[in-house]
């Protein structure tokens, strides 16, 4: 087993800008769909009693339901989520970047805790895709398109479209009518769960290979029957931005954005023949909104450095970014948000000094936004200057040490500065809260590799590889983590005690 060359090829994909050569604004140039971000869940109260609809489909994505009103268990539930989620990490391109993926999360916890739901934990993810949608999945698993992020206009209409996900959730459709066929083991549910997934961002014969025939025709047909009470789950997710302080106007604004789209675009986009956006159901949620007082929304700052930092990350020609840029700035000079975009683009283009010159005024100007601070000390780790960007990173983390994207920036950087050692201890204290974050995971077990900790690196592996599905290969790493010489004997026992486990459980399904 080639330990180095895996530990690589996932930071390369993850983390690694700076290995390849290639200084981007998100920590991945072309990153492995298997592996994502995981921050924690978050679990609200309990739900508004007029929740009894399926609400939104957002660019003709459908709600893949939450099984648990299908005489699920609560372990039954997590593992169908849980075998979902290894199949949505195989097969969709998932945003690396720890900033916009903390982001998301954080508003949706937000939107979570206006919703009001019982024993529901909810977990946000960004796929990369132009198009405009959200999608709900088994066990509170959500994601959110980047193409979302990048064409909303406000932080409110981002945050209509994940309300409604939200909302399907708690609505039990198509996992439930699933789950209680007792012909189908969770992990085939899952993956056809995740097929509709596929095909709804794009995926097209990927995603429709996924599923039967016979399958995809009862999906259709639940769909169908869903989509009867959307105007109540507009309702329901006005109700939910509303209570979580945003805008319930939102709401038809970004009706209007999709209602445009359709209109203007040649070949209208999935959810424009699946669930077709009218004039009158615009209308309907202007009236629902009028129930709410009106007044002025702001969009966060956090907002606003996410989107730059998606439309960057989703733009691979650099000249067209920063021609992009040159432009807008031209128009709006003092925008703070878009020289952080162009220093982005810079930095892209491998134009460290003028992405320098970009960054540093907004460093000076907002001193306390840690993202601007990053955004420099990123620059001068891709253009090889580590000493630099340590120097902006320690105080940084004296400051914000529970700040996850800065947590991994830091011992990111201090593992390409040559200091493994110190980098494995911040990762082996931030897996305390976060033991299943795979970029975390990753991180460190690179750095133990790079600190001559093999029998922990290969045990860390084996743990990726086994949230990947990858069980047997997770065996093959942990037997070799035994026959490591740097192996003490209480590593030696979690690695055995872990090792008897997983071949138990794959003694079970043989």
């Amino acid at each position: 087993m080639k330990l180095k060359a895996f530990l690589k090829r996932s930071l390369s994909c993850l983390l690694s800008a700076a290995l390849l050569a290639i200084p981007v604004l998100s920590w991945s140039t072309d990153p492995v769909p298997s592996l994502i971000l995981t921050p924690p869940k978050f679990t609200p109260k309990a739900p508004p009693a007029f929740i009894n609809s399926n609400g939104i489909q957002t660019s003709g994505l459908p709600d893949l339901g939450n099984p648990s009103a299908s005489n699920l268990s609560p372990a039954e539930e997590a593992e169908l989520g849980k075998q979902f989620m290894i199949h949505v990490r195989k097969s969709l391109p998932l945003l690396q970047d720890p900033i916009v993926n903390d982001y998301i999360q954080n508003l949706g916890a937000r939107l979570v805790s206006g919703a009001d739901f019982p024993n529901q934990q909810f977990y946000f993810f960004v796929v990369k895709s132009n198009t405009i949608n959200a999608f709900a999945g088994p066990d509170g698993n959500i994601a959110v398109n980047t193409g979302l992020i990048t064409d909303s206009q406000t932080e409110g209409q981002l945050a209509a479209v994940m309300s409604h996900e939200i909302g399907h959730v708690v609505n039990h459709n198509v996992a439930e009518g699933m789950a209680m066929s007792k012909r189908m083991t969770y992990a085939t549910i899952a993956a056809m769960l995740a097929g509709i997934a596929i095909g709804a961002v794009g995926g097209g014969d990927l995603g429709a290979g996924a599923i039967g025939a016979a399958t995809a025709g009862n999906i259709s047909h639940k769909l169908n029957f869903s989509r009867e009470n959307e105007r109540d789950a507009d309702q329901v997710g006005m109700q939910i931005l509303a209570n979580a302080g945003l805008d319930p106007y939102a709401m038809a604004g970004m009706f209007q954005v999709l209602y445009n789209q359709t209109r203007y675009s040649p070949t209208p986009p999935v959810w424009a023949t699946d669930h077709p956006l009218t004039e009158s159901r615009i209308a309907d949620a202007q009236n629902f909104a009028a129930h709410y007082p009106k007044k002025h929304y702001k969009s966060s700052t956090e907002y606003h450095l996410a989107k730059q930092r998606t439309q960057v990350d989703m733009v691979s020609n650099s000249k067209k970014l920063t021609d992009h840029y040159q432009r807008i700035l031209k128009k709006y000079p003092r925008n703070p948000y878009y020289h952080y975009g162009y220093a982005l683009s810079l930095m892209k283009a491998r134009q460290f000094t003028e992405a320098k010159d970009q960054m540093i005024p907004l460093v000076k100007a907002y001193p306390d936004q840690p993202i601007y601070q990053m955004g420099l000390a990123a620059i001068e780790r891709n253009a090889g200057e580590y000493k630099q960007a340590l120097a902006i990173l320690k105080p940084l983390y004296a400051l914000y040490p529970d700040y996850r994207p800065l947590v991994l920036q830091y011992a990111y950087t201090l593992t390409l500065a040559k200091n493994p050692k110190e980098a494995s201890r911040i990762l082996r204290q931030e897996q305390i809260d976060r033991p299943d974050d795979l970029q975390l995971l990753a991180l460190l077990a690179q750095a133990q590799s790079d600190a001559g900790n093999k029998a922990n690196a290969y045990a860390t592996r084996a743990k990726i590889l086994m949230m990947m599905g990858e069980n047997k290969r997770a065996i093959q790493s942990y037997k070799v983590a035994l026959e490591q010489s740097d192996t003490n004997e209480s590593t030696k026992l979690m690695i055995k005690s872990q090792l008897e486990r997983l071949e138990k459980l794959e003694k079970k399904k043989s």
